[in-house]
């Protein structure tokens, strides 16, 4: 311990007086115990929260991440199902090209017709060839249980006489 009062240096662990100036030291003895049990160690526990917070930001970040790989999956599978019934189904569809235009008559011929969609293609754009009007595309997503606007290069819909 060091002298507060004249700053002479190891004076010894515990002393009672400063043996230069003959200061009663157990007062300021007291003081630095009280100072050292009242005030916590802030810094200890801000690095322990600091970690638990980091530890914790990461297991959530791990979470996020599975449970998207998991809902891509399970749409993912999803759609393979969708195209294998759409495929199981097209056997009994008849094919028809885009560019051939069919009248009324020719479509009360058959229950459903296939398409196999083509570059730019949209459900308004195929409802509106087949149906005479974009706004019965819900009608086209509902036969193909489709649950996404979006339309792949070469999938084939089924499109219900109306």
């Amino acid at each position: 311990m060091n002298c507060p009062i004249c700053k002479k240096a190891d004076i010894g662990p515990n002393p009672l007086v400063c043996p230069q100036c003959e200061m009663d030291l157990r007062v300021f003895q007291n003081i630095e115990q009280l100072r050292h049990s009242i005030v916590p160690d802030y810094f200890g526990i801000i690095k322990k929260n600091t970690v638990i917070l980091v530890t914790l930001a990461i297991l959530c970040l791990f979470s996020f991440a599975v449970i998207y790989l998991i809902v891509k999956n399970i749409n993912n599978t999803k759609y393979i199902v969708q195209l294998e019934s759409q495929i199981k189904l097209n056997k009994n569809a008849t094919t028809i090209d885009k560019s051939i235009r069919f009248s009324n008559n020719n479509l009360n011929k058959h229950s459903f017709f296939s398409y196999k969609v083509k570059k730019r293609d949209s459900l308004w754009d195929i409802s509106k060839f087949f149906y005479g009007t974009g706004n019965k595309y819900l009608k086209v997503m509902e036969a193909n249980s489709l649950i996404s606007y979006d339309l792949i290069i070469g999938q084939i819909l089924l499109i219900p006489n109306d």
